[in-house]
């Protein structure tokens, strides 16, 4: 008698890494001739950001840019002065073997900054950044689908998961001039500047994702107004259109796209009355797209032969179904009470958001973390200085998809903070925060990865009868049933016509059990 076996390869995800790089942050700085000496540091900024990525069958590699930002004052003077350091590192991950479609994601945050005025003129900066990195990818697995022939029995079941996965990358640098309004002083030289991105939506073409959105620059620059040194913000929104090119994307892909701010810089210019009225802003935005789309197959779980021994093999797979993109948004207030003199102006306002984590649970996911508040403000004497503050935060989003095994990426971006200064040593602030998430789920099964079935020794029959009477239990399985008296399901339920279109006895019954020759 003929034995056949079909089989079939089908991509199983697995997580290749999943922990925290380290990156020590050092810079010894001497001031150059034309900047003012130091006679107190206000605030020092860290910005870490992922410029590029590059992904190879056995690694992956990163680069990294810290640009750092150093507020001072100089003596006998209320102008607020700013150093302005970019550093650049690169990082590697070895995988140890070669894997598909692989997924990187990367979130960088500072773990500590120490700077300190060495003497008036030169600075000394020590610190480091931490990467959290996790890395998914897919190896091929081999199956077995379906076996015919030697009474052979198998436990089918049919699965879905993200099959056809795509995925691409795309730099983008937008550029924009713009004029400061006649009614703003001039400025004398721009102190921070930050963006943040508002994607608005995505369209899927063949061969091509399309994204479009919004960038609000947010740029803070010292000026003089009636006489006295001070600080003007400006906001500038930058709408973008990309064409992110991904060879085999359609309509029938789910995608996903995540734009990542990777640089700006902003430099003034003169106006036509001679003064600073121009600031040229460049955004570097790095596309990140991932793009699947649902594929089914059959796996085998379980196998006998109602004639002859049998032996198999399994192997534990993991089967991830496409991710979905949820986005929502949610405010936090909070109160700050200042001790270091009455405030007269409020002059910025940023926000970080640090030590992110998520819990899945049936239905839903919550965020925590902790929300770290600057503000820059004067006091009445016309010095500006800095007040900080931290506050964890809470947050659930209802989803029908999720489960405790859900994998959940979360990006958490400031939209924009709010301020009202209440007293001279009151602020109340609200921080809008933008909430995106990308939840993946994944299954186990044991899928059979070999049948081997001996045609030359055939099963001795216990008895000499065609049918057995059976008590079974709530809940027994029928394929367990069968299996353990070499028959078939299909079989027993044509003797038992009460077990048709169910896996599992419904109640303490007497069932038939046809007996194989």
């Amino acid at each position: 008698m003929d034995f056949k076996v079909n089989r079939n390869m089908v991509a199983v995800n697995e997580t290749v890494y999943d922990g925290i790089q380290e990156q020590s942050v050092e810079l010894d700085y001497v001031l150059p001739d034309y900047s003012p000496e130091i006679f107190k540091i206000v605030k020092t900024k860290v910005f870490p950001r992922i410029v590029s990525r590059s992904i190879a069958p056995d690694r992956a590699t990163y680069d990294l840019i810290v640009n750092i930002s150093i507020l001072y004052l100089s003596e006998n003077s209320n102008a607020l002065q700013c150093v302005k350091q970019k550093l650049n590192y690169t990082k590697a991950i070895e995988f140890g073997k070669n894997y598909e479609n692989v997924n990187l994601a990367l979130c960088p945050k500072v773990d500590y900054i120490n700077c300190r005025a060495v003497n008036s003129r030169r600075i000394d900066l020590r610190g480091a950044v931490s990467i959290k990195v996790k890395i998914n990818a897919d190896r091929k697995q081999e199956i077995i689908t379906d076996a015919i022939g030697l009474n052979a029995q198998l436990r089918k079941e049919q699965v879905k998961y993200a099959g056809g996965k795509l995925s691409g990358e795309k730099q983008m640098l937008l550029s924009e001039e713009t004029e400061i309004n006649s009614s703003k002083p001039p400025i004398q030289s721009i102190v921070s500047t930050d963006a943040i991105i508002i994607p608005n939506d995505k369209k899927v073409i063949a061969n091509k994702v399309i994204a479009k959105g919004d960038v609000n620059a947010k740029i803070l620059y010292s000026c003089e107004k009636d006489g006295n040194p001070s600080l003007e913000p400006l906001e500038i929104s930058i709408p973008y259109s990309q064409i992110i090119d991904i060879e085999g994307v359609d309509e029938n892909y789910n995608v996903a796209v995540s734009p990542a701010l990777s640089n700006i810089e902003s430099t003034a210019t003169g106006g036509t009355d001679g003064a600073f009225r121009k600031i040229s802003i460049e955004i570097t935005i790095l596309f990140t797209v991932k793009a699947s789309k649902h594929d089914t197959t059959e796996i085998v779980t379980d196998a006998y032969s109602t004639s002859f021994p049998c032996e198999f093999s399994t192997s534990k797979i993991r089967l991830e179904t496409s991710p979905v993109s949820v986005r929502e948004t949610t405010s936090i207030k909070s109160d700050v009470q200042v001790t270091e003199g009455e405030i007269t102006g409020v002059h910025d306002v940023w926000t970080d958001v640090t030590n992110v984590n998520v819990l899945s649970g049936d239905g839903e996911f919550t965020v925590t973390g902790t929300l770290h508040n600057t503000v820059i403000a004067t006091n009445s004497e016309s010095t500006p200085f800095t007040i900080d503050t931290s506050q964890p935060f809470e947050y659930s989003i209802a989803y029908d998809s999720v489960t405790p095994y859900s994998t959940i990426d979360v990006d958490i971006t400031p939209a924009g903070t709010q301020y009202t200064l209440n007293t001279g040593s009151s602020i109340s602030l609200k921080t809008d925060l933008r909430i995106a998430a990308t939840i993946t789920n994944s299954e186990e099964y044991d899928a059979l990865t070999d049948l081997q079935i001996d045609s030359t020794i055939p099963l001795e029959r216990d008895g000499d009868y065609a049918l057995k009477l059976y008590y079974g239990n709530e809940g027994e399985s029928l394929w367990d049933i069968a299996k353990r008296y070499n028959s078939s399901v299909d079989s027993i339920i044509e003797d038992n016509e009460e077990l048709e279109n169910i896996s599992c006895l419904a109640t303490n019954s007497m069932i038939l059990i046809p007996i194989f020759s």
